[in-house]
């Protein structure tokens, strides 16, 4: 009976030392997956005195943002509250998961009492405070993922616990605390979204374009223009990643300027544009009219490029969309390319210009431009 209990009092000792030794270990180099992430533990999974998140503690992430930007580096802290000023030691666990459940972007800390352990920041033999209700942790950096996260990646989800503990060198009487925030993909940077015309024929108008952030775009609608400002819809294109568009419009009108805009539509939703492409058909090869900048602001000096077969006189009128005759007057040409320049003043509101040429041979050449 005395070997028995022997050997009871001498397992029961070995578990209490293990214990102990767990308890040492795990107080330096907290143990991973506790940060109350799906299929994960809790800081409670060894401090279960009491449960989660008791009344009047709270723990929360301060510095991610609501979105973030590709490539960007976030600096954080975490801040565990207590319901009594009578907590030494705080503890935490972090980690940031995709939608699918894996890590993403990387973790950093110059925070002597912490570490990052398989990708999660946890706390490293966390310093012994005069008692207190409250402690922000700091020295933290969220480094977001060098390229953009699909759309089935999004968002991204911050799994974090934290322990407010009594430093008693036990596990009992500590209060455990678990929250979570989310963050998605801000605006993609968009870049070198460029429109083309690669070639022209009677009827026919070959556009070509390439976008930035392809991978995300879902679909591409072609827009059309007679006046530079009110775009219409001609054509949905539903394409695959990484489609560099080629359309050809069919529906020109050989006596009328058409401008042209590719509008996109990726995954989340975002519009973006490429530049505005100008079909100009040659309407007669001996009488060409350009005027530029087009658009041009308000008090700035339009050029008006004319090329004339012959020495002649010609007819500029500027007209409003309402029909109004704003500027009139007779110009000497010469052979070849002339230049004339005109002073827009306040009579040039915001809004679509015509500017009529009429040469000798009483032709019409109606050039448009947009006032912004």
């Amino acid at each position: 009976m005395k070997k028995f209990g022997l050997i009871t009092f001498l397992i029961i000792s070995l578990f209490v030392f293990q214990s102990h030794i767990n308890r040492v270990n795990n107080s330096n180099f907290p143990p991973i997956n506790c940060t109350g992430a799906p299929n994960a533990f809790t800081c409670q999974f060894c401090h279960s005195s009491f449960a989660e998140n008791m009344p009047g503690g709270s723990i929360s992430l301060q510095g991610i943002p609501a979105s973030f930007s590709v490539g960007k580096s976030y600096p954080f802290s975490i801040n565990i509250h207590h319901f009594a000023k009578d907590r030494k030691k705080f503890g935490y666990d972090l980690t940031a998961l995709d939608a699918n459940g894996n890590q993403i972007g990387t973790i950093t800390t110059n925070n002597a009492f912490s570490t990052i352990n398989s990708g999660e920041l946890t706390s490293h033999n966390p310093p012994t405070l005069a008692a207190t209700d409250s402690n922000v942790i700091g020295g933290f950096s969220w480094n977001a993922p060098a390229i953009a996260p699909t759309p089935d990646q999004l968002p991204i989800t911050f799994y974090f616990c934290g322990n407010a503990t009594n430093a008693d060198g036990t596990t009992l009487n500590d209060y455990v605390y678990n929250d979570s925030t989310k963050t998605t993909l801000g605006l993609l940077p968009i870049t070198n979204n460029r429109l083309s015309i690669i070639n022209s024929n009677a009827g026919n108008v070959q556009l070509a374009w390439k976008f930035a952030n392809v991978s995300y775009i879902k679909y591409y609608i072609v827009q059309k223009s007679a006046d530079f400002y009110h775009f219409i819809n001609i054509d949905t294109l539903n394409i695959a990643n990484n489609f560099s568009g080629v359309y050809i419009d069919k529906t020109v009108n050989e006596n009328e300027v058409s401008y042209y805009r590719i509008m996109s539509v990726d995954g989340f939703g975002i519009i973006s544009y490429s530049n505005v492409e100008k079909y100009s058909p040659k309407i007669n090869a001996n009488n060409e009219v350009y005027v530029f900048p087009n658009p041009i602001e308000k008090f700035k000096m339009l050029t008006v490029n004319i090329q004339s077969p012959i020495k002649q006189i010609g007819d500029i009128s500027i007209i409003n969309n309402a029909g109004k005759l704003i500027y009139q007057t007779k110009i000497n040409l010469f052979k070849g390319n002339n230049s004339y320049q005109l002073a827009l003043d306040n009579r040039y509101t915001f809004g679509m210009y015509h500017l009529i040429y009429q040469s000798n041979s009483k032709e019409k050449i109606d050039s448009r431009f947009l006032v912004k």
